[in-house]
């Protein structure tokens, strides 16, 4: 999903781009991380460690990390964030700086949350299927637990689940 998300951005011409990641524990934004910074170079392009900013998935957090990153000598085009609810506060945070998101920058987020369609401009992210990841998470432990229990030693499969890019305004399309 982040891969698909960067191709659609550098499709838009932007060339500087940040990253507002979730925690730095957490596996999944690691392999963010490593997505855009993958499809980045296959492009020409970086991602400047400067321009790599963490927050904390939760509310807030991406605002602080919008405000450092308008800091910067050179403010980023387009900032990807690990997920929406940064993603809502960072457009927040440009807003309050007097920047129109679509137009002087765009903000992207992850998930697809209910509020991700209504915030001003509507938001651009990547779809996961939450109730499917909740199920193949317990289906997944009650497999190991069973296995377990029997004596045997197992570790869950890997499964990854298809995400889908919901195209909004806030990366500079129109709806």
């Amino acid at each position: 999903g982040m891969r698909e998300l960067t191709e659609h951005l550098i499709g838009h011409g932007y060339k500087r781009f940040a990253y507002i990641t979730g925690t730095n524990h957490t596996p999944d934004n690691a392999e963010r991380l490593r997505a855009i910074r993958d499809t980045l170079e296959k492009h020409g392009l970086n991602l400047p460690k400067n321009a790599i900013v963490e927050g904390n998935y939760l509310r807030g957090s991406g605002y602080r990390a919008m405000l450092r990153l308008l800091a910067l000598p050179e403010r980023p085009q387009a900032v990807i964030c690990g997920n929406d609810q940064m993603a809502v506060d960072a457009i927040l945070a440009a807003q309050e700086r007097g920047l129109r998101v679509a137009e002087d920058i765009a903000v992207t987020g992850f998930d697809d949350v209910p509020l991700a369609s209504y915030i001003n401009p509507p938001l651009t992210t990547v779809h996961q299927p939450i109730y499917e990841v909740g199920t193949q998470a317990a289906r997944l432990t009650l497999d190991v637990l069973r296995t377990n229990a029997e004596g045997k030693k197992t570790v869950p499969p890997r499964v990854i689940l298809p995400t889908k890019l919901i195209i909004r305004r806030s990366c500079g399309c129109n709806d």
